[in-house]
């Protein structure tokens, strides 16, 4: 279940390994978020349900469980069709993105 907005920060905690490819992932995850929206305008569904299938994939391979969480919902959301479950998906990851705090290790 996805929980409601905040405003506090989400702190996450990656290893200094892959600090580098962190802005470059955050950035790709933004640019999903953004065909998200364009393919709910053209009711690309199937569009929707690969950029979820790949969010929930790799968000916890970089630390960031919320994107596999929310990936997982956009995925199961754009399978049935669900057009307001899209929609709160997508404001959550945006919402998480704005307040996601990165701590190398």
């Amino acid at each position: 279940m996805l929980s409601d907005k905040s405003d506090d920060k989400s702190v996450v905690h990656i290893s200094a390994a892959i600090k580098h490819l962190i802005p470059g992932y955050l950035a790709d995850i933004s640019k999903m978020l953004d065909s998200a929206v364009v393919a709910l305008e053209h009711q690309n569904f199937t569009k929707i349900k690969a950029l979820g299938h790949n969010m929930f994939g790799s968000g916890g391979s970089y630390g960031f469980d919320m994107i596999t969480e929310v990936g997982e919902s956009l995925e199961q959301a754009g399978q049935e069709r669900n057009e307001e479950q899209i929609r709160k998906c997508v404001d959550k990851l945006k919402d998480y993105l704005e307040r996601v705090e990165v701590i190398c290790e």
